[in-house]
């Protein structure tokens, strides 16, 4: 295993999970600007890139490595950042997907979150420039290029422009 960091433990077994530069720059400018919103709030901290979630208490060695996230204090139990994988749900979760990304293996992941308690998943779409918002209640929302993703009941007043974290249209930039 040259790279620990492109592999998830799905019940005891690998699974490669082939990052991409475009996806994890996208993922690291979100989670900049969610620790921007964060500073002085006494809300919570952000799940950072790559975190092992040991979230599934029946299944210990099922241990996936979302591209971020958010964690309240409450849920948490402290303002300390925990040592090892986060044990705790976190209330939201993001997954900026990759080109080696599979389809199945991704809903999966989404509603593994959502069956742990995770109320609110962002899927990033830097191919297309768009996103999807899962939540808890089963609501799913299309987000468009020129719209925003909204930390709702989870990170309220939390709002950014997927304008401003993807990657620029290819009209944009000029190339074809």
């Amino acid at each position: 295993m040259e790279d620990g960091d492109a592999y998830e433990l799905d019940d005891g077994e690998l699974v490669e999970v082939p990052g991409g530069f475009e996806s994890q720059d996208v993922a690291g400018e979100l989670l900049r600007r969610l620790g921007n919103f964060l500073e002085g709030r006494s809300m919570g901290r952000v799940v950072p890139m790559e975190l092992g979630l040991q979230i599934f208490p029946d299944r210990p060695r099922r241990i996936p490595r979302p591209d971020g996230g958010f964690i309240s204090f409450e849920r948490l139990g402290s303002t300390r950042a925990p040592t090892g994988f986060l044990t705790q749900p976190p209330e939201l979760v993001i997954e900026a997907v990759s080109p080696g990304d599979l389809a199945s293996y991704l809903d999966r992941k989404v509603q593994e979150y959502l069956s742990a308690d995770v109320q609110l998943v962002w899927v990033l779409l830097p191919d297309t420039r768009r996103a999807t918002v899962y939540r808890a209640d089963g609501s799913v929302t299309l987000v468009h290029p020129n719209g925003y993703l909204d930390g709702e009941d989870v990170l309220p007043g939390f709002r950014c422009a997927l304008a401003d974290i993807m990657p620029p249209d290819e009209d944009e930039t000029g190339e074809s």
